[in-house]
This record gives structure tokens, C-alpha cells and sequence, in this order.
């Protein structure tokens, strides 16, 4: 309750333009931010382009207004003078490790020219303050350098993602530094910048491909068969509303000088693959194939961040540990196999985890 009395005093009344807003992250951040109060607005490529299926466009009603072109179209400059927002949250992204391999440069363009374009945008925009918020990923790091971090990638730590969706998120991290290290000469001062840097997130209604719970939903929607590879990898699994919470009081703290925020679970709590596919067979009657040859596609091994910074400076803490955050979200998805809709299932989960 300490948390929503919080947020809400912030947000509520406040003009909130999410970009990405019909992905995974930014449905959710959306349905969060009205529940908070704020009215939210959406600009995004697609009218839900993956989940089309299972989100209906009746979702669009928690919207204030919605838009569906690239952030780099030359309509941009003139929806956010209509929209006056007072928090931008910029999430529009390719955000699929997998698809980066397949389209590179579409990758790069929309991860990296399309911000720098929608950066350029907002410098024309300066009748106001504006706190903009840029999530990028924990795959920003230079894996190479693990074994110097056993306590987990700290903010400091050097980046240098290897495959195209890593290398373009850490190079829109350059980008950022460069820019609003001389923010006054780019035309930027009226924007305070945080950056998030967040761990595999999980939650209901994530139809995206090439994920292992949305996999396990169509497996067991299909009754059919889901096929594992990597079932020893080891990632920092996050609950999705612990992950917002954690962008929500970013925003909060932003200030002339940007930040830079880890987001992840406690140092010792990382759970492999096969652990969720294990929790995934205590719900549902799944059946399961591992591929034995080796992937063309080089994932990290072991990836664990440190969030000490984000304890200390924002009081965020993960309230879901990796197992409740797996179980919660399966439970999520038994909800929509039996025929709950999907906006509804979002809305409980929020008002359990607030409450």
C-alpha cells in the first residue's frame, strides 16, 4: 500500500507517452500507469502486432490516446506537442535476442537510428521538463568480462553486447552518454534521462517468440510438444510488475544528472531453464523435447546483475522472488486458457501486487 500511495501521488494527473506500447513491457506499464492515475498515451509500429490472437483492440480503451507509426516518422514532433507529455517512457524496440540474428539491420535501425531520431525530436519539444526513461537490457554487457564480476554486472561494468539486439541496445547507450554529457549543446537540458537496465522479465500476456513461458503457453494451448535448447542457462528472471516498479521510481528520482539502474533478483536467487520447465509441468500436462545439438545463436551462459544501486538509491526491492514470479506468471496464462481476458488478467495481477 506504501508503494501505490507513492506512485500514485506522483502519476496521477500526469500526461504519460509510452512508446512500445503494445508490447509485452509496455501493455503492462500502461495498464499500471492508468491504475496509478496518469493518462497514458501509446505510439507504436502495430496495432499488437504478435498477440493479436490473444489482445483484443478493445485493450486500446485504457488509452488516452493511441498512434501507430515508427518513432521516427516526421508526424512524431507534432503528437508529442499534442500529447505535452510530462513522462516518456521508451520502450519501442526490437527486443528479441533470436530475431536479431535473423534481421540485423533491422535491428539497428529500429534499437539504435530510430531513437537517435526520436532523440532529435524531442530537442524541438522545450516548453516543459521532461523525464525520459530508456530501457535498454541486462545483454548490455561485455560477457567476456563475467568472471571479473562474481557479484553480478554493476552499472559500471564494460559494455559490449556480441549478437546484433545486444550490441545495438549497448550502443544506444553510447549514444545517450554522448548526448546528454553535453545535453545544453544538443538542445536537451529540459530532459532528465534514466536509463534501465532490467533482467529477463516475466509475466502473463508475453506472446512474443523465442521466450520459454510463452513457448510453454502455446505448447500447452496447441497440445503439442515444446522443444528446450539451453536448459542449463542461467538468467535473472523478474517479475514483471517488480521490473515497472523499478522503472516507475527510477522516473521519480530523475534529475539533471541521468542515471543508470540494474533491475534485477537477489544475487543468489537465478533459476536455469529446466527449473522452469520443472515448475511449468506442476501446472500444466506438458510435454517436452531438448535439442541435443548445439544452437547457431551464442546466448550468454550464466548473465546475473547486482542491484545494490537501485536498493539504495530508489528503496526498490524485488517482492516476487525467481520460483514465485515463474509460478505467478504460468498461473496468469492458466487464466487465459480458460477464457479470462487478457486485460482483466493484468488488471488482478496489479491490484494483488499493490494491495
Amino acid at each position: 500500500m506504501a508503494l501505490l500511495n507513492s506512485l500514485s501521488k506522483f502519476y496521477k494527473d500526469k500526461d504519460v507517452l509510452v512508446t512500445g506500447h503494445t508490447g509485452f513491457k509496455g501493455l503492462w506499464l500502461s495498464s499500471y500507469l492508468v491504475r496509478l492515475g496518469a493518462r497514458v498515451h501509446g505510439v507504436s509500429l502495430h496495432r499488437f502486432p504478435e498477440i493479436s490472437t490473444h489482445l483484443p483492440h478493445t485493450c486500446e480503451r485504457i488509452f488516452t490516446s493511441t498512434h501507430y507509426l515508427n518513432i521516427s516518422d516526421p508526424d512524431i514532433p507534432s503528437i508529442i506537442t499534442s500529447i505535452s507529455p510530462d513522462v516518456i517512457f521508451h520502450f519501442a524496440a526490437q527486443a528479441l535476442v533470436i530475431k536479431g540474428y535473423h534481421d540485423p539491420f533491422g535491428t539497428w535501425d529500429d534499437n539504435l537510428i530510430s531513437s537517435y531520431q526520436f532523440l532529435k525530436y524531442l530537442r524541438s519539444f522545450n516548453s516543459k521538463e521532461i523525464k525520459l526513461v530508456v530501457a535498454t537490457t541486462d545483454k548490455v554487457y561485455n560477457p567476456f568480462f563475467a568472471t571479473h564480476y562474481p557479484q553480478g554486472f554493476t552499472e559500471e561494468s564494460p559494455l559490449g553486447g556480441l549478437d546484433p539486439y545486444s550490441a545495438s541496445k549497448s550502443s544506444l547507450e553510447g549514444l545517450l552518454s554522448s548526448i546528454f554529457r553535453t545535453s545544453k549543446a544538443s538542445d536537451l537540458s529540459h530532459v532528465h534521462l534514466a536509463v534501465i537496465r532490467c533482467g529477463n522479465v516475466i509475466g502473463g500476456c508475453d506472446f512474443s517468440p523465442y521466450r520459454i513461458l510463452p513457448d510453454i503457453f502455446r505448447a500447452v494451448e496447441s497440445n503439442s510438444a515444446i522443444t528446450i535448447r539451453n536448459k542449463h542457462h542461467v538468467r535473472p528472471w523478474l517479475f514483471i510488475l517488480d521490473s515497472l516498479s523499478g522503472y516507475l521510481l527510477a522516473t521519480m528520482h530523475c534529475s539533471e544528472i541521468p542515471s543508470i539502474y540494474n533491475l534485477a533478483p537477489s544475487l543468489n536467487d537465478h533459476l536455469c531453464v529446466q527449473d522452469i520447465v520443472d515448475i511449468a509441468c506442476s501446472i500444466f500436462p506438458l510435454q517436452v523435447r531438448h535439442l541435443t545439438a548445439p544452437t547457431s545463436y551464442q546466448e550468454t551462459t550464466f548473465l546475473k546483475l547486482n542491484s545494490s544501486k537501485a536498493y539504495s538509491n530508489l528503496d526498490w526491492r524485488p517482492r516476487y522472488n525467481s520460483s514465485a514470479a515463474v509460478m505467478n506468471s504460468l498461473l496468469s496464462y492458466q487464466r487465459l486458457l480458460n477464457g479470462d481476458d487478457p486485460i482483466n488478467c493484468i488488471s488482478l495481477d496489479i491490484q494483488s501486487y499493490l494491495t
